[in-house]
């Protein structure tokens, strides 16, 4: 008996009275039961004693001492004597149907962040599909009780295609502080980000202090009108893509002008790479090119001219 109290002390699990242990090698068996002496009927909600039939139910709990914990916990079924209604029991430690109890399952979830799923799955001799099933049931409840839009202040969109070689591209919401992914809207239109946004309160879009996007009129647009106080900004990444095209297109445009100048032949990499990246040679020609108040006049006149037209 005295064991048996110990056991009860290791499951932690209120209002649970062991009545038996089978201690194997590689496994523990608890039999258990209800301390309580009667239940509420659901349907009335008064309390009853009087005991129908009983089952069995197995369930899997955490580990002790390398051993696997299985519950067997006897299941009542009672008979409520004013509204003749039969019900089983619940327990608050484990869901309807489940066959872990909720501690475990939270375990098994934790356990699965950022590994395989088949590692957890050998680990506690489990199976796999039971493993995945868990890890998404959790997965699930944890992102629909968690607002990652708290405290957000800095905001970027982008665009992505989700297959690669399609054009079915989808809007990612980023907090630009954290890199974490706020939101996928396959929908990218003004209107949609304009309606998107509205939701989630004037609070949240008052507090947004910077807004990056790449130069799309929508964004810019969409943004001017919900976030009052924010900067907006064009990415790094779309500026400098841009900036380099714009550069390029210069570039051949004064190969054309001159196209027997030998000091405008193989270029392209003098201006588009960082200089520090730039050998002691390249960098003596990239000089002795800037030097040139002709081919300098006409490159930039040929940049603001091809900028403007973008």
């Amino acid at each position: 008996m005295q064991s048996n109290k110990l056991y009860e002390a290791l499951l932690g699990i209120p209002f649970l009275t062991v009545t038996s242990v089978k201690l194997e090698p590689k496994k523990l068996t608890i039999c258990c039961e209800s301390k309580l002496g009667a239940a509420h009927c659901p349907c009335c909600l008064k309390p009853c004693s009087k005991i129908n039939q009983y089952y069995t139910r197995d369930i899997r709990d955490l580990s002790i001492s390398g051993r696997t914990v299985n519950l067997e916990l006897t299941i009542r079924q009672f008979i409520c004597k004013d509204c003749d209604r039969t019900f089983y029991e619940k327990f608050a430690f484990v869901n309807r149907h489940e066959r872990m109890t909720i501690k475990y399952e939270n375990f098994i979830y934790k356990r699965c962040i950022g590994v395989d799923l088949r590692y957890v799955s050998v680990q506690e001799d489990l199976e796999w599909h039971r493993v995945n099933r868990i890890f998404k049931k959790w997965s699930d409840e944890a992102i629909k009780n968690t607002n990652l839009f708290t405290n957000v202040r800095a905001i970027g969109i982008d665009e992505i295609a989700l297959k690669k070689g399609h054009k079915n591209f989808v809007c990612v919401l980023v907090n630009l502080e954290t890199g974490e992914v706020l939101d996928i809207l396959e929908d990218r239109s003004k209107a949609n980000l304009i309606v998107y946004f509205n939701k989630l309160g004037p609070v949240f879009r008052e507090g947004i202090e910077v807004f990056s996007s790449d130069m799309w009129e929508g964004y810019i647009n969409a943004a001017k009108e919900l976030f009052p106080n924010a900067d907006i900004v064009v990415d790094r990444f779309h500026f400098f893509a841009h900036l380099q095209k714009t550069l390029d297109s210069s570039r051949k445009a004064l190969r054309r002008q001159f196209p027997d100048e030998e000091a405008l032949k193989n270029v392209k990499w003098l201006f588009l790479k960082n200089g520090k990246d730039l050998g002691l040679e390249l960098q003596t020609q990239l000089k002795s090119l800037l030097k040139n108040p002709s081919y300098i006049l006409r490159f930039f006149d040929n940049f603001c001219q091809i900028n403007k037209n973008d």
